[in-house]
């Protein structure tokens, strides 16, 4: 089994890893089955539009999603997301706010091919801002953790 990651509409800007690049990438490796982990066969269904890649995926390959419930990660993030109600959280919601900023920005300048998004280095940068995410706001983790990785690994 191999992992590899769609950055969405940075496809149409990364001129060595385009939607096509992706879905050529499985079979170039020998592989026939694809498991859709980051969206809902729901969700893709509503609007085959937004993903583009899944679409050229499913003309080469038996396609398979996982079961995510995307509306119970939604309540989720809606639940536990940090809300500026006074100086600490505030401030703990603009670092985060940053993190996300400066980290897509490093990475939409690092990514040049699917080698470089499908990278240890990429891995390594959404870990530490995993981590860093985490201390500021630990109650995500500790109240839905095993939850969404139960829902998530029905497979």
């Amino acid at each position: 089994m191999i992992v590899l990651s769609t950055v969405g509409k940075l496809h149409n800007e990364i001129k060595n890893y385009t939607y096509k690049d992706l879905a050529d990438m499985p079979g170039s490796l020998g592989y026939h089955e694809v498991f859709i982990a980051y969206t809902s066969e729901k969700e893709y269904n509503k609007n085959p539009d937004d993903f583009p890649e899944i679409s050229m995926l499913k003309r080469s390959y038996n396609i398979y999603f996982n079961g995510i419930d995307m509306d119970f990660y939604r309540n989720i993030e809606n639940e536990y997301k940090i809300r500026p109600e006074n100086a600490e959280t505030t401030t703990k919601k603009n670092l985060l706010d940053m993190l996300n900023s400066i980290t897509r920005t490093y990475l939409e300048g690092y990514w040049k091919d699917g080698d470089t998004i499908n990278s240890e280095l990429t891995d390594s940068v959404f870990r530490a801002k995993h981590k860093f995410m985490l201390s500021m706001n630990p109650d995500y983790e500790q109240n839905t953790g095993c939850q969404c990785m139960k829902r998530s690994l029905k497979i």
